[in-house]
């Protein structure tokens, strides 16, 4: 079953009070899943979808993450040279006002990735990045 690993977010300021937000990763996928794939490259057989969430940690506050964004941008498997392991970064400058999801103190951003099959667009792997501490005012 295919896999994502190296699973990285980093927010850089950017001008005119945006942020510059990047989601690396790696999808690795099995022998059957590439052998599938390279027998039927015209057709798309995985999509990766990216969203960037807040975590909910002060007391007071529903204690539910909360959906950022949904980047635009979806990568799909196999592309013109498939491989095992294949890296993948979503990128895009944001206002700060968009990652805002606290009240006071500290925003804490994570990614979260998933894979999903194109045909039955059931998620075949996923998981979060790291969780970045941010100020936001």
């Amino acid at each position: 079953m295919a896999t994502i690993t190296n699973r990285r977010l980093t927010l850089t300021p950017g001008a005119n009070n945006t942020i510059i937000t990047t989601v690396k990763c790696r999808v690795n996928f099995n022998p059957f899943e590439m052998a599938h794939m390279l027998a039927l490259p015209a057709v798309s057989h995985y999509q990766l979808r990216c969203q960037l969430w807040g975590r909910d940690t002060i007391v007071g506050e529903d204690l539910i993450d909360d959906l950022r964004f949904i980047y635009p941008i979806v990568k799909f498997f196999p592309d013109a040279t498939p491989t095992a392991s294949e890296d993948f970064a979503f990128t895009i400058v944001l206002p700060r006002a968009f990652l805002n999801e606290d009240v006071v103190g500290l925003d804490e951003i994570y990614g979260r990735l998933t894979l999903r099959s194109h045909h039955s667009l059931v998620p075949v792997a996923g998981g979060r990045t790291n969780t970045v501490s941010i100020f936001i005012p």
